[in-house]
């Protein structure tokens, strides 16, 4: 019986693989794949007896595979207690197939707050609220996840806590604090999150510690900022104080006597910056070079890379930012040409959103973009002052 099911289970996974090799799915489509996984999944727990090896789905090869046997596991207990903690979070196949699912158009559009060029988008992770900066007006204002408004704050100045430019934002889980990016102030705010000023990280310059015009902002868990040195062609990894600790994508750098330093680097002014939860893994969009850059956290080495100019699956026009889930799978806000694009970890094109074909998207400028628990999509549109959520 049990080798009965293993080999129906073998059949299905085909049969899905067959049925997401559609580049455009139409509803049909995607209710036989929905379908088709959820029989998967209940034939593997019948087939995975507690008196046999576990036979799960690999996510990118949609192939068939056993783990630990019981005797495997009563050698190793502790093992199988982490595989059980991993599998609370959402497996690699159901995020495939959650974005594959996803309508090409936004389910949730507003624009009614919308009135000062929305720059950039984060998600809080403690409330859900939406947090989108207005670089017209200098604002930070806050949405529930329906779209209605519950705070603003900042204002334009040269004061402490008011921005000229503000772009990217981040949380820290570590502080409970707000990072802002201020692109024209060459440096980061940093708020509680009611949105009351605490200090400013940086200055303009080209040393460690110092920014040009920096735009995308990011955290990981350890409460390290990740921040795209835009006009200094670099990406600067600092401390939860603030303290420089490593760059991404310098070459080979030179300090003078006077103490000017040039630097030769990979990018032509990087703008997205993301980061894996533990650090690991940096991702980039190197908009002035219309790619996807991929890093080793701890040794800088780039270990990833994909994209070229163009309107085509896996190229890209200006590039401006990405989010990344916990999986790896990465979403590039293909800011010219109007549209989102999602790629497997190993850079792999699957779909768009915001448009069904290699065209030109329904986004006039995507300027920021942010994931929440359930992989809802939201994406800010700076040129039609629009928030929209997939």
């Amino acid at each position: 019986m049990r080798k009965e099911r293993h080999q129906q289970a073998l059949n299905l996974s085909q049969e899905l693989e067959q049925a997401l090799t559609h580049d455009h799915p139409h509803p049909g489509q995607l209710q036989e794949a929905g379908d088709l996984h959820a029989t998967l999944m209940k034939l593997l727990k019948q087939t995975s007896t507690a008196k046999g090896p576990r036979v799960t789905l690999d996510s990118a090869s949609l192939t068939l595979s056993t783990s630990t046997s019981t005797a495997e596991a009563e050698e190793h207990p502790q093992e199988v207690r982490e595989e059980e903690e991993d599998e609370r979070h959402l497996p690699p196949q159901e995020h495939n197939l959650m974005y594959r699912r996803k309508g090409s158009l936004a389910r949730l559009r507003w624009s009614r707050h919308i009135k000062e060029r929305p720059a950039g988008v984060a998600i809080s992770p403690w409330t859900s609220d939406i947090f989108v900066t207005g670089s017209d007006t200098c604002r930070v204002q806050v949405f529930d996840p329906s779209g209605r408004q519950v705070n603003s704050f900042g204002s334009r100045g040269h004061g402490d806590g008011e921005f000229l430019c503000p772009i990217g934002v981040a949380f820290s889980l570590v502080s409970q604090e707000v990072f802002i990016t201020d692109k024209w102030k060459h440096c980061i705010h940093v708020f509680d999150t009611e949105g009351n000023f605490i200090r400013q990280l940086g200055r303009k310059g080209k040393g460690f510690g110092h920014f040009s015009a920096p735009e995308g902002i990011t955290t990981d868990r350890h409460g390290n900022i990740y921040v795209a040195d835009t006009c200094n062609h670099r990406v600067q990894v600092l401390d939860s104080d603030g303290v420089f600790l490593r760059e991404l994508g310098v070459v080979s750098s030179q300090t003078l006597q006077d103490g000017r330093r040039y630097t030769k680097t990979e990018f032509n002014e990087p703008t997205g910056v993301a980061a894996s939860m533990d650090g690991s893994r940096v991702y980039v969009a190197d908009a002035g070079n219309h790619r996807i850059k991929v890093f080793d956290g701890s040794s800088g080495e780039r270990v990833l890379m994909f994209g070229s100019r163009g309107r085509n699956k896996g190229q890209f026009e200006t590039p401006e930012c990405l989010a990344v889930d916990p999986e790896g799978f990465m979403l590039v806000g293909d800011s010219g040409n109007g549209r989102v694009q999602v790629f497997r970890p190993d850079g792999t094109f699957i779909r768009y959103l915001g448009t069904r074909v290699n065209t030109r998207g329904e986004f006039g400028w995507v300027s920021g973009m942010a994931l929440s628990r359930s992989l809802d999509v939201v994406v800010t549109d700076f040129k039609n002052n629009l928030v929209a959520v997939f």
